[in-house]
């Protein structure tokens, strides 16, 4: 790791579409973010546990399911770090009041721009 990359804010991806992925990727990345990915909340969470990502500076999560059931509830309150958690919806996913109960800093429902995350991001003060 250069000295560039040890200034640049990191930033953990749990989404399992890989095109959504990479485009979020590649913007946050052009936007200066260092970003780390995942398929899956219970993917980002096993990492997470396991101490290998301790510098992160926000979460980003998709959540396109229906309603949080227990298991995504508990993994959710699991990533609760110091690092902000900005949840990624679908039209049928979970109320933006019920991500906010478990901790998420901040919730866009598609269909929104790939520059919203960076936005977002942003206006969490991750910079």
């Amino acid at each position: 790791m250069n000295e560039e990359d040890k200034a640049r804010p990191v930033v953990l991806l749990a989404i399992a579409d890989w095109q959504s992925r990479a485009l979020i990727r590649a913007q946050l990345t052009e936007d200066g973010y260092e970003v780390r990915a995942s398929t899956s909340v219970e993917d980002a969470l096993r990492v997470l546990l396991r101490g290998e990502w301790p510098d992160l500076a926000a979460i980003v999560v998709e959540i396109s399911q229906g309603p949080v059931d227990e298991r995504l509830a508990h993994s959710l309150d699991s990533l609760k770090t110091s690092a902000p958690v900005v949840a990624l919806t679908g039209a049928f996913g979970p109320s933006p009041a019920e991500l906010r109960q478990m901790g998420v800093q901040t919730v866009l429902a598609r269909p929104f721009a790939v520059g919203e995350v960076s936005s977002a991001l942003k206006r969490l003060s991750i910079v």
